[in-house]
């Protein structure tokens, strides 16, 4: 008997942390995605647009799993006429680029070695990935929030309402 009371103070206990786990943790990893958000959308603003070619796909082997992922390296001129060579962050297996392809370059004229290829998937990966994991976790610990709270007041009407009987 006695097990069974700890047993269920310690699920009790676990859960609530667990719901506050998963709550925080969907919350800070959804305000990461929404700054990456927030930093793409002004870098689209400020930035500038030019023609630029992939010179190489860079592998990147990944140590835990042993894959090779391939980084595109692009070459464009900015407006000063100086050429800049600058490896993508984000890599992929297999490559959505070519050797040779010419793509859109994003770059913001104070700081050109900050380009990045006018592409859906290397402007917005981070951010659609850090907000993705933001809700697959923030959303389970609300609804568990949402759950014990539900219960508690269910717990507490029937309380209520049987001291009422018994007077």
């Amino acid at each position: 008997m006695l097990c069974r009371i700890a047993s269920a103070g310690f699920r009790k206990r676990f859960l609530r942390l667990f719901r506050w786990w998963l709550l925080v943790s969907g919350l800070s990893v959804g305000a990461v995605g929404f700054a990456f958000a927030a930093y793409t959308s002004v870098f689209l603003l400020l930035s500038t647009s030019t023609k630029g070619t992939i010179v190489r796909l860079e592998p990147i082997e990944d140590q835990n799993d042993g894959t090779t992922n391939y980084a595109p390296v692009f070459s464009f001129s900015s407006q000063d006429r100086q050429t800049h060579v600058i490896r993508s962050i984000v890599s992929s297996n297999p490559s959505g680029f070519e050797v040779g392809e010419v793509v859109r370059v994003l770059y913001i004229k104070s700081n050109p070695e900050g380009a990045k290829i006018g592409s859906f998937l290397q402007l917005w990966f981070v951010a659609i990935i850090c907000s993705v994991l933001g809700l697959l976790f923030g959303v389970p610990g609300y609804l568990l929030f949402r759950y014990e709270r539900k219960r508690r007041r269910q717990v507490l009407a029937s309380a209520s309402s049987g001291t009422m009987m018994a007077q």
